[in-house]
């Protein structure tokens, strides 16, 4: 038995016949279509990068929605993250996604303020006890500027400090 795609989760009646010869028989029987369950994951742009600054939360939306044919209930979000870091949904849960809906879920990202700037992994991973589905995010962070100025008064004060040596020693 073969059920079209669209065809909605419930219980259908289905007739068997047999024939062999002068002899008929038939019985009744109840097919229970349950449907398919498959999450998409991925953001409106289709770009799995962000930018967060050490220190700050940064926002990150992305768009979960139903591709099977049968409502999810009960999903949940998990992230696999680096140590220290935090991660927030907002909604942390949605309790009923039906086929065809897409929904939008912010995710905030805090990357620890002693963070190293470079490039980081951070899996997210929605399911119930349907299905599941991961999408990876490449979260780079950089350091707040303040640091950089900071670096650059202490060379100047190295390099004034040294004009001021060669200055004052002169040719000896």
């Amino acid at each position: 038995i073969e059920a079209p795609i669209l065809t909605k989760p419930g219980d259908y009646p289905v007739t068997l016949k047999a024939r062999s010869g002068p002899y008929d028989a038939q019985i009744e029987l109840k097919v229970k279509l349950t449907g398919t369950f498959e999450l998409k994951m991925g953001t409106q742009t289709g770009i799995l990068n962000a930018t967060a600054t050490a220190g700050n939360k940064e926002r990150i939306v992305f768009l979960i929605g139903n591709a099977g044919t049968a409502s999810i209930n009960k999903l949940s979000f998990l992230t696999k993250k680096p140590e220290k870091w935090t991660v927030d949904f907002k909604p942390d849960k949605i309790d009923s996604l039906n086929p065809g809906e897409v929904r939008e879920v912010n995710m905030e990202v805090l990357a620890p303020e002693r963070a190293i700037a470079g490039d980081y992994l951070l899996t997210v991973t929605s399911n119930n006890p349907e299905t599941s589905k991961s999408v990876d995010f490449r979260v780079t962070v950089s350091t707040p500027t303040i640091w950089g100025w900071i670096g650059l008064l202490i060379v100047a004060a190295v390099i004034l400090g040294l004009a001021m040596v060669f200055v004052r020693l002169g040719r000896r």
